[in-house]
């Protein structure tokens, strides 16, 4: 390559991480834990904040169960999207959400 396109290359490549890391929103993210697939009765909960990896610590209450909703709610922009997964034995995968889910049935909120 010759050196003005490893410049040009270079130069593109900056931006491109700028402008990614530029937008990127933090979420806070609550794992509300039920017991059944009804996602009627909360059971437990934990919380990583905003800003901080899955590494870091975080709080957590009751049992943690293999049902669950998750919600990430955005720390700049308060939006939330909530999705309802279950424990498949390796990972949690996301289900439908129960005509009867309410939200307000949560042991756990965002605290923005």
């Amino acid at each position: 390559m010759t050196k003005r396109r490893v410049t040009l290359l270079a130069g593109v490549l900056f931006l491109l991480l700028a402008t990614n890391s530029a937008y990127s929103e933090y979420y806070d993210i609550i794992n509300n834990y039920y017991t059944d697939g009804t996602f009627s009765v909360a059971c437990g909960w934990e919380e990583r904040y905003c800003g901080t990896s899955p590494m870091d610590p975080h709080d957590s209450d009751g049992t943690i169960t293999a049902w669950r909703d998750r919600t990430f709610w955005g720390c700049e922009t308060h939006s939330e999207s909530v999705d309802c997964q279950h424990f498949n034995g390796t990972s949690f995968e996301s289900v439908p959400c129960p005509e009867t889910f309410n939200p307000n049935n949560r042991l756990r909120y965002p605290s923005y």
